[in-house]
């Protein structure tokens, strides 16, 4: 089977399977090649929840990420419901602020609303980040362990036949989100999990040709 064809096999899957709330009760297994090609990042959601049981599967499967000295640096916050909720008031509040006096705020006004349709917003941040010498030794090694655990999340949301988000955007309301989450560590990311209301087509990427060098 080419790859094109399993891209199209996924996004049919993504498609069926965002058709009823049903259906994300049980996992549609792809291949990996499938899940990869079709990933997307979803910014609208249907009003779904996610069962927890799914959320800390992914989890589950992202722990075996690679980690520079078996640091294993992440842990997750999951938002669901009415905690959900009041993160993103929060967060339409700090945009307020932001508007207001003039500041920059990037793509945050749509990644506030893909948290609030999203059934479950994801918090990860490194626990050790205030680690003794940390930015001089530590940080880099951390950063890269935190890419892989939270791309497959992404990839397990894809194979469960829900749509996902990875969002920096945070990075504009970081104190006060920290605040409200009584978060002591800096939040690497944010990502929403749920039943896609949008099925984007895939944005080019660069050949290979252009990135091996």
């Amino acid at each position: 089977m080419s790859e094109n064809e399993q891209v199209r096999i996924g996004e049919a899957n993504l498609a069926n399977l965002a058709n009823s709330a049903d259906s994300v009760k049980e996992p549609h297994l792809m291949t990996l090649e499938a899940a990869i090609g079709a990933r997307r990042s979803i910014r609208r959601y249907e009003s779904v929840p996610i069962p927890r049981a799914q959320i800390e599967h992914m989890i589950d499967m992202a722990k075996m990420s690679p980690s520079p000295k078996d640091r294993q640096a992440w842990r997750v916050r999951i938002l669901e419901g009415a905690s959900k909720d009041g993160f993103v008031e929060m967060g339409y509040a700090c945009l307020q602020r932001l508007k207001e006096a003039g500041q920059r705020f990037g793509s945050l006004e749509i990644s506030l609303h893909a948290m609030k349709t999203a059934g479950a917003v994801l918090i990860i941040y490194n626990p050790f980040d205030d680690d003794i010498d940390y930015e001089r030794i530590l940080a880099k090694s951390d950063l890269q362990a935190l890419g892989a655990f939270i791309n497959i999340i992404l990839l397990m949301a894809t194979e469960y036949g829900l749509g996902s988000l990875w969002i920096n955007d945070i990075y504009f309301i970081q104190e006060e989100a920290k605040a409200w989450l009584n978060l002591s560590h800096e939040i690497a990311a944010v990502v929403t999990i749920g039943v896609p209301a949008e099925h984007p087509f895939a944005r080019p990427r660069k050949s290979v040709a252009e990135i091996v060098d």
